[in-house]
């Protein structure tokens, strides 16, 4: 019986230094003393691992996870390590760093919008330099799912990549962006194009004087619901009108389908400009296109 009660005591007492230890360690670890509790990417050399790993998400991963679906270059799952480990309540953990995640307060539609390049620009802070910081991260190796494009760490390469990446999401934000202002501007065009025909069948067949942007809006005003629709959503300039239509009757014109009756005043950053036919149909022209819908439609 007395045997039996100190092998318990030096049970509880031993349950209770390792309790102690786990502790004292664990206080170690987020005082920076085990580890730092963020380094440099300029800190690490060849010793050290990069990773990808599977099975164990944070949200911030959720959401990366998401943007890679859509063909974003995120860094969800990277971890960068030497493979140290430590040990806590019985539990042990390999010490990793990876990037400071950004994601918090992301919701999923700005996720979209920004993979898709619409949203926000890219930031200057989306790309790695040498002087970017990376945060303590505890891996669970019981819980840590599969270890993926396990190599070595190579700073000069790490950092190509990433410019990489981010040249291709600024591509693709300014191809999203130039995507959306072109179809606005279509349907600016569109608005001018069916209140011109309105003001026709209004007028016996007879197209209004086109004399300048103020007749021009005064006449049309009437068949257009937002008055933006007569400027450059982006430029605010007022979108060109064919002066030589001007007081003709559509059924003596010959070849409305030929002759532009708006057209976008300077042409896009692709080279493209926006028109609107005399018969309603609106295009985006190259600028090899332009120069003989130009001469066709008795343009300037």
């Amino acid at each position: 019986m007395r045997r039996t009660a100190i092998v318990l005591a030096l049970t509880a007492v031993l349950s209770l230094y390792g309790q102690r230890t786990d502790a004292a360690d664990f206080e170690q670890l987020l005082s920076g003393s085990l580890a730092p509790l963020n380094v440099k990417l300029k800190d690490l050399d060849s010793s050290w691992r990069q990773i990808s790993i599977s099975g164990q998400f944070e949200m911030g991963d959720l959401l990366q996870t998401y943007s890679n679906l859509f063909g974003g270059k995120g860094n969800s799952g990277v971890y960068y390590t030497q493979g140290k480990t430590v040990t806590f309540g019985g539990e042990t953990y390999v010490i990793a760093y990876r990037l400071v995640s950004t994601s918090q307060g992301v919701s999923f539609r700005s996720l979209i919008e920004s993979t898709l390049g619409g949203g926000s620009k890219p930031s200057e802070i989306d790309r790695l330099t040498p002087e970017t910081s990376l945060t303590l991260s505890l891996l669970n190796l019981r819980t840590i799912g599969s270890l993926n494009n396990i190599r070595p760490f190579n700073l000069k390469e790490e950092l190509a990549a990433s410019e990489q990446a981010y040249q291709y999401a600024i591509a693709s934000y300014e191809k999203a962006q130039l995507e959306t202002l072109n179809s606005q501007v279509s349907d600016n065009l569109t608005t001018l194009g069916s209140a011109l025909l309105k003001y026709a069948e209004e007028h016996n067949g007879v197209l209004p004087q086109l004399n300048n942007s103020a007749t021009v809006e005064s006449a049309l005003k009437e068949w257009v619901e937002d008055q933006s629709a007569f400027v450059h959503p982006n430029t605010s300039e007022p979108y060109q009108f064919n002066s030589s239509l001007s007081g003709k009757k559509l059924a003596e014109i010959p070849n409305p389908e030929q002759l532009v009756a708006f057209y976008e005043a300077t042409s896009a950053k692709d080279g493209s400009r926006g028109v609107v036919f005399l018969d309603g149909r609106t295009e985006r022209i190259s600028s090899a296109q332009w120069s003989k819908v130009k001469q066709v439609s008795d343009l300037p």
